[in-house]
């Protein structure tokens, strides 16, 4: 070999040495920043750069990096562009919304129901009208609470037994994994006609037991959540018509304390006994 092509070897040699250092030099200093960051309570997290549909195949100029505080990390957020890119979006993805590992899907991987399930969640169907699943505007991927509403007894200022509806939430931030026998956000065949008559649930195995007698008892109604809320710490407080007069009137309803009960002395005639109400002075 001459020396022209050792000079040619040496120099590609020197050349991708330079290439990693300079790699190793970078990745270091990216390092640096993010620990840095995370002290600062600062992570980054993938978010859509612009809207992505249903069923799109995710490339990178979809991607964007950015850096958020740490108590508004969502959970399941991904924080690599590469881990992202080549899969699929279950459901329109919108513009800012971070990128969770629940929203995608391998190409060509089954699309059973049993693969959306979360890791210690269970699948159960609930019946619905119109009015609890919204006209059929809630879609699989979204995210609703549960409120309860039931007929509980009560007692009247007179002692009597009446019956008084009673509405109570029940879950919040329950995931949707089907409407109807609809399990994607975006139907890729014939559409159902009509609002669904069933949704299906993600929920604990405890949670699903309460649901399954809440409604054979009374009624269930779901409330959609938007897609940016994370609050996820409502307030269990019962509702009943007390409750209603006073949160939109202002009327607090006192119960009267009961009098005592007369006063009584026992009289025997003979062997009968007999009970006489002493009266008031």
């Amino acid at each position: 070999m001459d020396k022209r092509g050792v000079y040619l070897i040496a120099a590609i040699i020197l050349a991708l040495t330079a290439i990693f250092l300079i790699h190793s030099y970078v990745q270091s200093e990216r390092q640096k920043i993010l620990e840095l960051a995370k002290r600062k309570g600062v992570v980054e997290v993938v978010v859509a750069k612009k809207d992505i549909p249903a069923k799109t195949k995710i490339s990178s100029n979809m991607l964007a990096l950015v850096r958020v505080p740490s108590k508004r990390l969502e959970p399941e957020a991904l924080s690599s562009i590469d881990s992202i890119v080549g899969k699929i979006a279950k459901r329109d993805i919108i513009e800012g919304e971070q990128i969770k590992a629940s929203l995608l899907m391998i190409p060509g991987s089954q699309k059973t129901l049993s693969l959306k399930i979360p890791e210690g969640k269970r699948a159960i169907t609930i019946p619905v009208d119109k009015i609890s699943s919204i006209e059929g505007m809630i879609r699989p991927g979204d995210s609703v609470d549960i409120v309860g509403s039931f007929s509980i007894p009560a007692k009247t200022q007179k002692g009597e037994t009446i019956s008084q509806t009673m509405v109570i939430p029940m879950f919040e931030d329950v995931l949707v994994l089907a409407v109807g026998t609809k399990v994607e956000a975006v139907s890729l065949g014939r559409e159902e006609k009509g609002p669904p008559t069933t949704i299906t649930l993600a929920l604990t195995p405890e949670q699903a037991s309460l649901i399954t007698y809440a409604t054979e008892i009374g009624k269930i109604k779901l409330l959609l959540r938007s897609k940016f809320d994370t609050q996820t710490a409502f307030k269990r407080e019962p509702v009943t018509i007390d409750k209603l007069w006073e949160k939109l009137l202002g009327i607090k309803q006192v119960i009267p304390t009961p009098p005592p009960p007369p006063k009584t002395v026992e009289v025997y005639k003979g062997t009968e006994k007999s009970s006489v109400v002493v009266e008031k002075e």
